[in-house]
């Protein structure tokens, strides 16, 4: 039986006592799973609802109960599965990349590509069809007349990884742009350049996408300037302080989910191309060494999240 459990507040996690010590059945497996995600901008309930079927059948295939617990961002997931209050988060790059360091997470599988390769997304910088800017050059040498939007401090696509290229380009964003904001959400960062109140911005490939096809966004409003290289997209990661066994029949109730219940997974397709053109294919297993190319960032991930 799966229940939801709202926490909105960073503080509520704070003031919680660590459950690492919650009861265990004679498996050595915790009584129950709390699985932490973070809410739709556009529309909270279908993710809810996506989450609430995937608890389900979770639960019913490792015979654990599970429960959805909603969180605002990444910052607090991170800080949750380090305190022993969540067992187990769908993580983009970064966060998990945070998280496997400070929480000790594991990154068990991830949705495939039709070819079955893990899927992956992008980060752009855009800005306006009728704007002199045309490249991430261009965006650095006219630094001191350009107002630009990051997402937040702890967005993979929205700030990570185009301000390390930028950085590249020898600009240093909090001192060099005319004026520097963080929208906070993908889509208000989008309207913010089409409005005209920043000249650029930097954001995710799928949340564009989704815009324009949603009819949010005219198809030729906006221009990207420059795109990223592929970045891994989310995975389903875990305490690695679980047992084992646990860890692995999670990972495998992911992978089988194609052969035991398809009508769920076709459900999690369609809802997964919402966001990005690609097709989709089902869950793979993975572990920590497709991140192994970001890495190339992580010197750079706890100053750039602001996550202490």
């Amino acid at each position: 039986m799966m229940r939801w459990i709202p926490l909105i507040l960073v503080a509520l996690l704070a003031s919680c006592s660590s459950e690492r010590g919650q009861e265990t059945d004679e498996r050595g497996w915790p009584k129950k799973i709390r699985f932490a995600y973070t809410p739709d901008e556009e529309n909270p309930g279908r993710r809810e609802h996506m989450y609430r079927l995937r608890a389900d059948y979770l639960s019913e295939q490792i015979g654990v109960e599970v429960e959805i617990v909603r969180t605002t961002q990444y910052g607090p997931v991170i800080e949750a599965m380090r305190a022993g209050k969540i067992e187990m988060s769908n993580l983009s790059t970064f966060p998990y990349l945070i998280a496997s360091k400070k929480a000790g997470a594991e990154a068990i599988a991830a949705m495939s590509d039709l070819d079955g390769n893990p899927r992956q997304s992008y980060s752009l910088i855009i800005a306006r069809a009728d704007s002199e800017l045309n490249s991430i050059e261009d965006v650095a040498e006219r630094a001191n007349a350009i107002t630009f939007a990051f997402v937040n401090p702890a967005s993979t696509s929205g700030h990570l990884i185009p301000r390390y290229f930028l950085e590249q380009q020898g600009l240093s964003p909090e001192s060099d742009f005319k004026e520097l904001v963080f929208p906070g959400k993908q889509n208000a960062t989008i309207l913010s350049v089409t409005s005209g109140k920043v000249d650029a911005a930097a954001i995710s490939k799928s949340v564009l996408y989704k815009l324009i096809k949603h009819g949010s966004l005219k198809e030729g409003e906006v221009k990207v300037v420059w795109q990223s290289m592929p970045i891994p997209s989310s995975c389903v990661s875990v305490r690695g302080d679980l047992p084992e066994d646990l860890k692995e029949a999670i990972r495998r109730a992911h992978v089988d989910l194609a052969e035991v219940n398809p009508k769920l997974l076709e459900e999690i397709r369609q809802y997964y191309e919402q966001y990005r053109p690609e097709p989709v294919g089902s869950y793979i297993a993975i572990d920590d060494t497709l991140f192994d190319e970001m890495r190339v960032f992580s010197g750079k991930i706890q100053e750039l999240a602001m996550l202490q």
